[in-house]
């Protein structure tokens, strides 16, 4: 296969949201081609997807070694810088992709998040407003000059910033969070609260988002609600953490490394974690350690709780130890389902041609 092939693989490997696959094909573009810039700025968006900041940084450095004028890996080093906190790092990267473009929204809005961050307020709101001038439907330059509005102490302006996101994207969690914040600075506690839960009912389950409607819903005088919603926080925080954890391990796998993975994901124990123990059975999969594999799952199974996703797995692992039957008795279970998952029925295709083919 040339690069190209495998490089519009990966792209679509990314879109299906299996970024461990998706990395380990983009590495192996930048190794057929290692002085392609895009190939490396696109490996960088990849890593940084799995949070692999080290080795984000390591390939955009790598797509301007190949092009010193590439303007998206000057902007992904400042997301790299940023997301690491190194905000003169950042204003470092953001004007070097500015040199070359000196309009670029996206550089322009990274240079003043990070005078935002560094609480240089009016900075901030200055480079937000000339990006938002740039472009005027650009999302991340209206939040972020929302926040800017909001360190500044006028949350009125925050509420217009975040309410046209909201409009643009009513689903994005993270606008209703902001616009829950500003009106909660602006005393509007019952819109605060339901902007707050609308957050929630759309994935912003942060224990610090939980705690701070508990605090809202206390305001409120609604103690009772406070008090099961700081319950949820501190649940929310251990599975917030095991989500994290399987990222990185999936990108230990990609990278060749299931034992890594193993190592980093042993303190999630118990059925709730359901994520972490399929990636960890995937692991001792690629160790050819078969009966961990199974030994991982069957708790999952045995609760009668499993995700399509877990069954599955546990299907193959036993087809994989000679329980050919036990694994067709629950590949028919999800079979039965009025829409089958289709892993399943490629599981049962490829079974089906290897009887024909005996």
């Amino acid at each position: 296969a040339n690069t190209e092939v495998v490089y519009m693989l990966s792209i679509a490997r990314q879109s299906q949201g299996d970024i461990a696959e998706a990395t380990s094909l983009m590495i192996k573009a930048s190794e057929m081609e290692p002085d392609n810039a895009n190939v490396f700025h696109a490996l960088g968006t990849l890593y940084m997807a799995a949070h692999a900041i080290e080795d984000a940084r390591s390939a955009y450095l790598k797509a301007l070694q190949c092009d010193p004028f590439h303007v998206d890996s000057h902007n992904g080093v400042a997301y790299v810088e940023l997301v690491a906190g190194n905000y003169t790092a950042v204003e470092r990267a953001a004007n070097l992709a500015l040199t070359e473009d000196p309009r670029n929204v996206q550089a322009l809005v990274y240079l003043g998040t990070a005078k935002l961050e560094q609480d240089d307020n009016t900075k901030a709101v200055s480079y937000l407003q000339e990006a938002h001038k740039e472009d005027p439907a650009h999302t991340s330059a209206q939040m972020q000059l929302g926040r800017a509005f909001l360190a500044s102490s006028n949350a009125s302006f925050a509420m217009q910033c975040f309410q046209n996101v909201i409009r643009e994207n009513a689903n994005s969690g993270i606008a209703w969070e902001y616009m829950g914040t500003a009106q909660y600075a602006s005393g509007y506690l019952k819109e605060a609260s339901e902007s707050f839960r609308q957050a929630i009912t759309l994935g912003r389950s942060q224990p610090d988002t939980l705690k701070k409607l508990a605090e809202i819903e206390s305001a409120l005088g609604n103690a009772d609600q406070a008090e099961e919603i700081l319950q949820a926080a501190n649940t929310e925080a251990a599975l917030s953490g095991a989500n994290t954890a399987i990222v990185q391990a999936e990108l230990l796998i990609a990278k060749g490394n299931p034992g890594g993975a193993l190592a980093l994901l042993e303190k999630f124990q118990g059925p709730k974690y359901e994520g972490v123990i399929v990636v960890k059975a995937r692991a001792h999969e690629l160790l050819r350690q078969h009966a961990e594999a199974l030994d991982c799952l069957e708790p999952v199974i045995s609760s009668g709780k499993a995700s399509d996703e877990a069954q599955y797995a546990y299907a193959r692992l036993l087809a994989k130890s000679g329980r050919e039957q036990e694994a067709d008795h629950l590949i028919d279970g999800l079979l039965e389902q009025e829409h089958p998952p289709m892993f399943a029925r490629v599981f049962r295709g490829l079974q089906l041609c290897r009887i024909d083919d005996e």
